[in-house]
């Protein structure tokens, strides 16, 4: 009897001890708790909605955004030091975390700059986007279903700016590989061509390269302008230019609009 006793207590001591090791085991990591404080910050985001006597770029609008993103903030950058199982999340969960403190950096040029602050609250808010579509994607944040409109308004978002970023690269792709070619040379001055494909899936509607011309210090002497429009993927244009100055080197810089 004292026997059995005995490994009845043993049994449950271990049990205790298995369980309290597994709970450790899991409590050492964050993963979920970030998920779920992520998630609890975007609905109060989401639910806080703009007065309607608050005028655009006023400092009671300042205050509004910058109260909203702090909130958000608050609930989440404590995870940038804690430790993940889940590295591929840690790295999201960091640059999520930046992100937001780079829309609070960006709001102290509202009322001052109104440029520099729309630039860099873009850009934040395109990156949160990416980051919000791409975490949701893979770990499923668990969104309230009245904000759910909103997150499907970030997936769109989401995707116009990695398109964009892939037509940029694809562009500049297309642009580092030419070269000017000179086809005359008549009265001091000279006639250049450079022939390019649209190696893109969107049709600009409108494309300008400019051709800037340097001397020997590296000082731009000229800039030469060409346009092409309505121009679709899979065709080539030819882009001309004419100048009388003497150049040492040039540098291409495209620009364009898409449909």
């Amino acid at each position: 009897m004292k026997k059995k006793a005995l490994l009845l207590t043993i049994c449950t001591l271990l049990i205790f001890t298995l369980t309290a090791c597994s709970n450790k085991s899991t409590n050492e990591f964050c993963d979920d708790d970030f998920l779920k404080y992520m998630a609890k910050g975007l609905d109060e985001r989401w639910d806080t909605k703009t007065p309607d006597d608050v005028v655009a770029g006023s400092e009671k609008q300042q205050e509004h955004f910058e109260n909203i993103v702090t909130k958000e903030l608050n609930g989440i950058q404590q995870y940038k030091d804690k430790k993940f199982k889940d590295s591929e999340l840690q790295e999201l969960a960091i640059k999520y975390i930046n992100q937001l403190k780079a829309q609070k950096s960006a709001l102290k040029y509202m009322t001052v700059n109104s440029n520099k602050y729309d630039d860099l609250w873009s850009k934040a808010y395109d990156e949160r986007s990416k980051l919000i579509v791409e975490i949701n994607k893979k770990y499923d944040l668990k969104i309230s279903d009245r904000n759910k409109k909103i997150l499907t308004e970030m997936e769109t978002n989401a995707k116009e700016v990695t398109d964009k970023e892939e037509t940029d690269n694809k562009v500049k792709q297309m642009v580092n590989s030419s070269k000017l070619k000179l086809i005359s040379s008549e009265y001091g001055y000279k006639e250049y061509k450079i022939i390019l494909e649209n190696n893109t899936t969107s049709k600009f509607t409108s494309f300008q390269l400019d051709v800037k011309l340097k001397d020997k210090n590296n000082v731009i002497i000229e800039t030469l302008t060409d346009y092409a429009n309505n121009w679709e993927p899979k065709t080539k244009v030819q882009f001309s230019f004419s100048t009388d100055k003497k150049f040492k080197s040039y540098e291409l810089v495209p620009s364009y609009y898409t449909d």
